[in-house]
């Protein structure tokens, strides 16, 4: 079910890209936003990295408060360049903050 999910979410990431270079254009977005976008991404990768291969609870709830806090971010500056490609960023800050209370929740139950 999970992979289906990001799957979806993805998919809306891609879309949002799709819709900036259409509207703005991808040469007219500000260094920052690629910065944050790119930040916004390793936060997420990290995430596996710190759960399965360092089993570090903690770094994973603090990576997962991260990408969510990046994701907000990044949903807000997407919003200056347009706002239906800020919206197709909503349900992947949804499920980053949905994440953090699941991150949270594991992190308690094994202290």
């Amino acid at each position: 079910m999970i992979d289906i999910i990001w799957f979806i979410l993805y998919a809306l990431i891609a879309l949002t890209v799709v819709v900036l270079q259409k509207t703005v254009g991808l040469d007219n977005l500000n260094h920052s936003w690629y910065l944050l976008f790119a930040i916004n991404y390793v936060l997420n990768q990290a995430y596996t990295f710190f759960l399965s291969i360092q089993k570090d609870l903690s770094l994973a709830f603090y990576d997962c408060l991260a990408t969510a806090i990046s994701t907000l971010l990044l949903l807000l500056y997407t919003g200056k360049y347009s706002r239906w490609a800020a919206l197709l960023l909503i349900p992947y800050l949804l499920w980053s903050s949905l994440t953090v209370y699941m991150s949270w929740v594991i992190y308690q139950i094994n202290l």
